[in-house]
């Protein structure tokens, strides 16, 4: 009678646990998956990961809906800062920031997934499946932010390293005769294609002067999507000759000079800094050749061998 009880006890519970879930997920499925980005960069970043990427297309339609989901909680400097990034990275998948939360999410359900199973198998008991059942879930929370931060890191090192040649074709184009945009496309058609990151980013410069932007806020855009010290002295030098009226062509010449400097130093201290890097791994080398050496007359003076 006892054991019945409980039984019936237990199902009730379970029953009702199920009921009040059912009950608060059932006005989350009642709205509509966010609709995915077709238009702009971030709708052809998504268009080509979805066509790239069979995995990106399963997980698509759970992304939208729990996008549409997280739309509703007040999250806006969180979306601040990730629209930032988003941006900065180059329209990562062409996420939206509610979809890389969604993105977040099921990382976190990926890792508790993962933890229960090395827990399960590893029959871990204890403090150390709990620390399993935290550690986990961190980790793979962490993932796509830790990509999104790579992707980013990587794209303004190409842009950095590309940018020199780039200013100093466009002096030649326009020394030639060009005006700034047709030197721009002409660059973008011949030396950076558009999938490389510094092709990119001129491109949007085009089409924020074809869509009838200044060519300030065209550059001073450019200079936001990639906050690095070359572009911003780029686009302050090419600001500051428009207030003064001086000819941007010399302008642009003179910030060629100084972006072929600037990538010497760069490069005498990358070689600079490689030689210092370079004393850990010889120390641990020759340590290791002297243990070689000396190890076994250590060894047999140690034994007695040598007496």
């Amino acid at each position: 009678m006892n054991l019945s009880t409980t039984s019936l006890l237990g199902y009730l519970g379970a029953a009702l646990v199920m009921s009040g879930a059912a009950a608060a997920l059932y006005p989350l499925m009642l709205i509509p998956p966010s609709p995915a980005p077709e238009f702009g960069a971030r709708g052809l970043k998504r268009a080509q990961a979805l066509q790239r990427s069979a995995s990106f297309r399963l997980l698509d339609p759970l992304l939208r809906t729990l996008a549409a989901w997280l739309e509703h909680l007040p999250l806006v400097a969180l979306r601040s800062s990730i629209q930032r990034r988003l941006v900065q990275g180059g329209e990562w998948l062409g996420l939206t920031p509610d979809e890389f939360v969604a993105l977040n999410v099921i990382s976190v359900g990926h890792g508790c997934v993962f933890a229960w199973l090395l827990v399960r198998h590893s029959e871990l008991q204890g403090e150390l499946a709990w620390t399993l059942w935290t550690l986990m879930p961190l980790c793979f929370a962490i993932l796509p932010w830790a990509r999104l931060s790579a992707r980013r890191q990587a794209r303004f090192m190409q842009i950095n390293r590309g940018l020199p040649r780039a200013i100093d074709l466009t002096s030649l184009c326009m020394s030639a005769g060009l005006d700034f945009p047709r030197s721009l496309r002409y660059i973008v058609e011949r030396a950076f294609p558009v999938h490389t990151p510094l092709g990119e980013e001129l491109t949007r410069v085009l089409w924020s002067l074809d869509l009838g932007h200044t060519r300030r806020e065209a550059l001073e855009e450019f200079a936001l999507r990639t906050p690095t010290e070359p572009v911003r002295d780029l686009v302050g030098a090419v600001v500051q000759s428009e207030q003064k009226g001086t000819a941007l062509a010399e302008v642009i010449a003179v910030q060629a000079r100084v972006q072929r400097m600037r990538r010497s130093v760069v490069a005498e201290e990358i070689a600079a800094r490689a030689g210092a890097l370079l004393l850990v791994p010889m120390s641990i080398i020759f340590v290791a050749l002297l243990a070689l050496l000396i190890g076994p007359f250590v060894i047999r003076f140690m034994a007695g061998g040598l007496m």
